[in-house]
C-alpha cells in the first residue's frame, strides 16, 4: 500500500523539494550575482566608448588648447626677439 502512496506522491514530493532547493539556490547566490552586476556595471562604466558629445566636447577642448599653444609660442617667440634686438 505505501508502496503505491509513494508511486502517486512522489512526484509532488519530488517537485516540491526541487522548487525549495532552486528558491535556496537563488536565494544564496544572490548577493553573488549582485556583485558581479555591479563590477559589469563599473566595467561598462570606464570602458565604453564615449557618446557623440564627448567626442565634441574633447574635439573643441583640444582645438582651444591647440590655439592657446599656438599663442604661447608667438608671444614667446616676440619675446626672444624683442630682447634679442633690445626693442622694449
Amino acid at each position: 500500500m505505501w508502496l503505491i502512496a509513494l508511486f502517486f506522491f512522489f512526484p509532488f514530493v519530488l517537485d516540491l523539494v526541487t522548487t525549495w532547493t532552486l528558491v535556496t539556490i537563488v536565494i544564496v547566490t544572490a548577493p553573488i550575482w549582485l556583485i558581479a552586476f555591479i563590477i559589469y556595471l563599473i566595467y561598462i562604466a570606464k570602458f565604453a566608448p564615449p557618446s557623440p558629445e564627448e567626442l565634441e566636447t574633447n574635439r573643441i577642448y583640444q582645438k582651444h588648447q591647440a590655439a592657446s599653444k599656438a599663442r604661447r609660442d608667438f608671444w614667446e617667440e616676440q619675446d626672444k626677439f624683442n630682447r634679442k634686438y633690445g626693442v622694449h
